[in-house]
């Protein structure tokens, strides 16, 4: 039978009680609940494992999601240079804040923002006709 959600809490306060090993936790649980399957001091040691790793007793892992938590601790300042300069480009961002390319890129992927791509040729603007004319010209000479 699977441990309820008040159960792997009760696990986690025994540990936190007591601050005792895994097999004395196990014992002490099956001492309390002597009217349903008695558990491992495996599965107690996993609970506590999982809860030191994610701060909760529930498996998100399941969902497709990883299990444990990644700080990031740069996507503040990435983000914050993105807000500031939208149509700057990952190597110049990567320049500015003395982050890699990769990092940023994995930090737009996190947060779902498209990383700015100049098009020079779709948008010229007055005083730019010359740019389309440099690579031909360059290329015949």
């Amino acid at each position: 039978m699977p441990l309820t959600l008040n159960k792997k809490i009760e696990i986690i306060r025994f540990f936190g009680d007591f601050a005792r090993s895994s097999r004395e936790v196990a014992a002490e649980f099956n001492r309390r609940h002597p009217q349903r399957a008695s558990i491992i001091h495996g599965k107690a040691a996993a609970i506590n494992v999982l809860f030191s790793e994610t701060g909760s007793v529930i498996k998100i892992h399941q969902n497709g999601q990883s299990r444990r938590i990644h700080p990031h601790p740069e996507d503040n300042d990435i983000l914050a240079a993105n807000r500031a300069n939208p149509h700057m480009s990952l190597r110049d961002l990567s320049s500015q804040l003395n982050i890699t390319k990769d990092k940023i890129r994995r930090c737009f992927i996190r947060h779902k923002i498209k990383p700015y791509k100049p098009k020079f040729l779709h948008t010229s603007k007055e005083g730019d006709e010359n740019k389309r004319l440099l690579g031909p010209m360059l290329f015949l000479k």
